[in-house]
């Protein structure tokens, strides 16, 4: 408890060393239902909205995506688009298929003869594991 009180009393001169944009951005990034206007969070806001979209409308109504509401849709919202283009059940066979990719990795993790294998093995997975994650979310 005494290390988070030393750590937001040291963060406090920092916060008011900030511009009031940059002190938007973080708050946006905390939570991005935070700004009204959707001018500080509108990517995250705009991603969600991809997702919830095309489960609402159907598959093939990408309106976020053609309309370039999804600033960089081939790298940071890569997840949106898809979701976007094949609906909930698209999304939900490529969260399968993520995950029979990373159970069949741990597995072979888990059966590796030597020490060194199993942790390159694990660590591969772990890697995707990470990006996955942070793509989806």
């Amino acid at each position: 408890m005494a290390l988070n009180v030393l750590g937001g009393v040291m963060a406090l001169p920092f916060w008011n060393r900030l511009a009031p944009y940059q002190q938007n951005r973080l708050l946006a990034f905390l939570n991005p239902d935070v700004d009204p206007e959707r001018q500080v969070a509108r990517h995250p806001v705009e991603g969600r909205r991809g997702i919830g979209r095309a489960a609402r409308e159907g598959v093939h109504r990408r309106t976020q995506k053609r309309l370039a509401f999804l600033p960089a849709q081939h790298t940071d919202f890569i997840f949106s688009v898809v979701g976007e283009e094949l609906g909930f059940v698209g999304v939900l066979v490529a969260l399968c298929l993520f995950a029979w990719m990373l159970f069949s990795l741990l597995r072979v993790a888990r059966k590796a003869t030597d020490p060194f294998s199993s942790l390159c093995v694990f660590g591969i997975a772990g890697l995707l594991f990470t990006h996955i994650f942070e793509n989806v979310a």
